[in-house]
């Protein structure tokens, strides 16, 4: 919720207004295929994320790109935890 609030505060101060539908909310039916949504997940804000801040580069604002490069990180740590995650479980299963 933190990258959302953040990414919130930007866009009101961009003059925009953020959107309050969250989207479609997927519920894995076990827990392989909960990491494995989260997974792609992960994979495609890492994707969006670096458009954005490629896109704001380009505009020269530095204030959300700094912000997004902050987030990247952070997802990109939590993909290498979700993939992780799937591979000592297939591990556990052979």
């Amino acid at each position: 919720m933190r990258h959302a609030e953040a990414i919130s505060e930007r866009i009101v101060q961009l003059g925009g207004e953020p959107t309050t539908d969250p989207g479609k909310i997927r519920v894995g039916k076990t827990i392989h295929a909960m990491i494995e949504d989260d997974l792609e997940q992960e994979r495609s804000a890492i994707e969006l994320y670096k458009v954005i801040i490629e896109k704001s580069s380009k505009n020269n604002d530095e204030i959300t790109s700094k912000m997004f490069e902050h987030i990247l990180r952070d997802e990109e740590l939590h993909h290498h935890l979700f993939s992780e995650l799937l591979k000592s479980e297939i591990k556990s299963q052979d």
